[in-house]
């Protein structure tokens, strides 16, 4: 067994033992909430961020051995175990729906409050959802409301939409226009049972999976009301079960439909890229782009190395949390498949952190 890293255990104690002595003070001198305030989030969100960016600095500049012993050492950690009683931390590790950025996490990082039982619990839950990379995904949220707010009539795609937030602030705020109509694709059956109860005359959601359109398989999936509780899209599609997917669901494809505005917010950092065009990153871009009307637009975000190192080492050592982090260049690159005389423009722009870019390639009218 690879022995842990010195300065790394080292750094991580000081981390542990200020988590530690922190939860203890809070949850022992505060009986209620009252402890909750303003400049005590501040002041333990910068202790925090200050403990997290040494130990990035310490953690990225170890070889894959030693990273692979710091991490299991951080597993058999009384923080990793304590950290869990935030939500933030519980949803990210348990993974009730089998992968980190599920819709739910979403939601706790666009709610921002504090949530917990415990004094202590509520105040990292949090400081946690306080980080850049999470004002960045609050960002996100408003960047494509600006975006769909653009097209004043016509279709819109979110492709891996999740909770697909940024569509019902418009419509909460009575600026979903019957001049547009939207369509929210997602895998997670979960997400879409969960979002059911917004659906509406101009607003519809179904199931969709991006490694069967990086094949270019445009089919998607509506559980049929009834079965909407039974549908389990990752078992009715094989085997014998497949002769009863049109039963329960209503089959539609994509492939004659276009739309005005084709997005993906939080699906390309989990996708590799392969120097084939037939693969990966630069396949999924041309199959979406393939869906966008003359003179329509496709936006792709994707998180940047940017992103502090500190809230880096939390989420690939704490929370087994992995994206794929990439810069202009390599965004960019996703569209080299696509025929440039489709192309009107391409731009890669980012919100205000910087943390969260995003690619936008504009069809020729």
């Amino acid at each position: 067994m690879e022995k842990v890293n010195v300065d790394f255990k080292r750094h991580f104690q000081d981390f542990e033992e200020w988590f530690l002595t922190k939860r203890s003070d809070i949850n022992s001198h505060y009986a209620t909430d009252d402890c909750i305030n303003d400049e005590l989030l501040r002041t333990t969100y910068s202790e925090m961020t200050n403990h997290l960016k040494i130990l990035g600095e310490c953690s990225y500049s170890l070889d894959i051995r030693e990273q692979e012993a710091g991490k299991k050492h951080v597993l058999n950690s009384s923080l990793y175990r304590y950290i869990q009683e935030s939500p933030y931390y519980w949803q990210i590790i348990k993974k009730p729906r089998g992968y980190a950025g599920d819709a739910e996490m979403m939601n706790i990082i666009y709610r921002h409050e504090y949530e917990g039982k415990t004094p202590f619990s509520k105040l990292f839950h949090k400081a946690s959802a306080s980080v850049e990379a999470c004002q960045a995904v609050r960002n996100r949220r408003r960047f494509l409301t600006e975006e769909i707010n653009k097209v004043q009539v016509g279709n819109i795609l979110s492709f891996a939409a999740g909770p697909a937030q940024e569509i019902l602030d418009l419509k909460e705020h009575d600026t979903l226009t019957p001049g547009r109509r939207y369509l929210a694709i997602d895998h997670d059956i979960s997400t879409l049972r969960d979002a059911s109860v917004n659906k509406s005359d101009n607003l519809n959601y179904a199931l969709g999976n991006a490694f069967q359109l990086m094949k270019g398989e445009y089919r998607i999936f509506t559980p049929r009301k009834r079965f909407y509780a039974s549908c389990d899209p990752t078992k009715d599609m094989k085997g014998l079960r497949k002769f009863l997917v049109h039963f329960k669901y209503k089959v539609d494809t994509l492939k004659n439909r276009k739309f005005s505005l084709v997005y993906s917010a939080g699906l390309f950092d989990y996708i590799k890229t392969f120097p084939e065009d037939t693969k990966g990153t630069t396949a999924l871009t041309k199959n979406l782009f393939n869906l966008v009307e003359p003179g329509g637009e496709l936006i792709i975000g994707n998180f940047s190395p940017t992103i502090p190192i500190g809230t880096r080492w939390m989420m690939e050592y704490v929370c087994d949390w992995q994206l794929i982090y990439r810069g202009k260049e390599e965004l960019m690159n996703f569209t080299k498949s696509i025929n440039k005389g489709q192309v009107d423009s391409v731009e890669v722009t980012s919100e205000p952190t910087g943390i969260n870019l995003f690619l936008k390639v504009k069809k020729r009218s």
